[in-house]
């Protein structure tokens, strides 16, 4: 039986090759449920025009799992629009690759070296010398930030709990 979460982890350095094919990592598409999960990916344009890999059926029951409303802020229609517009649908071919489109690698910013890293519920794709300079960065205020997923956390969880205590 399969788990009910991704949970991907892990940094893997990969070379793009000429027709720009990315290698999935095997423990990543291990750790991916084809019944569940779907066997392609949508591949969208993230945070820090960090390139996202999600499989395809469960970033359809992300994107789709908020009701839309009758009538959605600016913000939110530029979000969905940019977003939506921009992802798109890979599959794998018979080794495990998938070929990244030029205008994506060239949106990101990516090179041909690059790091694929599980980031919880989905992969990043980074070029190799700004995952480097990143990480780096990160590392350098690594308690920092424990700290400030701790306080996260424990606030997410206050509300969570006041949520359940409502009444009905």
């Amino acid at each position: 039986m399969s788990p009910s979460l991704l949970f991907l982890t892990g940094e893997y350095e990969h070379r793009l090759d000429s027709k720009n094919r990315l290698f999935i990592p095997t423990r990543l598409r291990e750790s991916i449920y084809p019944d569940r999960d779907g066997l392609g990916f949508f591949l969208v344009l993230g945070p820090n025009k960090v390139l996202g890999l999600y499989p395809d059926e469960y970033y359809r029951r992300l994107a789709l799992g908020a009701e839309p409303g009758l009538v959605p802020s600016a913000e939110l229609v530029d979000f969905e629009r940019v977003t939506f517009a921009l992802a798109c649908h890979l599959d794998l071919d018979p080794s495990n690759r998938l070929t990244l489109p030029p205008k994506m690698i060239e949106r990101a910013g990516i090179g041909r070296d690059v790091v694929v890293i599980g980031a919880k519920d989905h992969m990043e794709i980074w070029d190799a010398k700004v995952w480097a300079q990143y990480l780096a960065e990160r590392l350098d205020k690594h308690e920092e930030l424990l700290e400030l997923g701790r306080e996260a956390e424990a606030k997410q969880g206050k509300q969570n709990r006041a949520s359940s205590e409502r009444p009905s």
